[in-house]
């Protein structure tokens, strides 16, 4: 379909020059009446194949519409990824039910209906829905294996108080997983499997909730790419500051997540939880 985009309307600047959008995209100079009309049509929309014969039915000269859409084509509205309207909200019990209504509520808004799922627990019955895997600080390995060997895809939405992070999008045997950022954050600190294994499990009572609604905008839109052929997958990290930071990511290279062989076991290397209260336990 072809249709002008209403963020660029067709607005007459003199008697003889049309822009498109208050803050102009495209012009035309002196058009053609025909061109005025075919314009008009474009507000509502017409279909590709129609565009000739409807041309030639206001006037248009042999060429002229195809001529016109490429003067125009910026104000023309491109084609939108597909918003998702079911998915799963995996739920673990470090992040506070209040935490989890707001997101809930926030995703709701965007258009999406949320099946609740509890870990630890069965994975969801439709393995076709992307599932929201929503945690405090971090992912538990063992979660992220399931995931993993369940063949779900999976956008962790992981909180951390004044900062929340969503992403990246994992689509299993194609992009990054959390065991291939758990291998990239070691190579970059030999000391991070330590230091994650001790946030295991610690609880969010409280995120902002203007965080939380910026994090299901965001969600939306990285879940609208499931089903990506590229490996590169990208991770945001939300805070107060004015923009999100993106962080790219690539399969790790020591990482068994696109081998059918490794993907249950590859996340467990990285991070263990411990035994005690984490909010308490010191390196030996």
């Amino acid at each position: 379909m072809l249709r002008l985009d209403p963020a660029f309307p067709p607005l007459w600047r003199s008697p003889w020059a049309v822009q498109f959008g208050l803050d102009s995209v495209a012009t035309l100079t002196a058009p053609d009446t025909w061109q005025e009309r075919l314009i008009h049509e474009l507000g509502t929309g017409l279909p590709a194949a129609a565009l000739p014969l409807v041309a030639a039915s206001l006037g248009a000269p042999a060429g002229g519409a195809e001529d016109l859409l490429a003067a125009i084509s910026p104000a023309l509205e491109r084609p939108r990824p597909p918003t998702p309207t079911r998915a799963v909200i995996q739920v673990a019990d470090d992040v506070a039910p209040a935490v989890v209504e707001t997101l809930e509520a926030a995703l709701a808004c965007c258009g999406v209906a949320l099946e609740r799922s509890d870990w630890p627990g069965e994975m969801p019955s439709d393995r076709a829905l992307p599932v929201v895997a929503l945690a405090a600080h971090l992912v538990h390995p063992a979660r992220a294996a399931a995931l993993m060997a369940s063949d779900v895809t999976h956008l962790p939405v992981i909180l951390a108080g004044s900062r929340v992070r969503v992403g990246p999008l994992i689509v299993p045997g194609i992009t990054a997983c959390l065991s291939c950022l758990a291998l990239t954050s070691t190579d970059a600190d030999g000391g991070w499997p330590l230091l994650a294994a001790q946030l295991c499990g610690r609880p969010i009572v409280e995120v902002a909730p203007t965080l939380l609604v910026e994090a299901a905008a965001w969600a939306v839109r990285l879940l609208s790419g499931e089903g990506t052929t590229t490996p590169t997958s990208t991770e945001l990290v939300l805070s107060a500051a004015p923009a999100p930071r993106f962080l790219p990511h690539l399969p790790h290279v020591r990482c068994g997540c696109r081998s059918p062989a490794g993907t249950a076991t590859g996340g467990d290397r990285a991070v263990r939880a411990t035994s005690s209260d984490p909010g308490s336990e010191r390196p030996a």
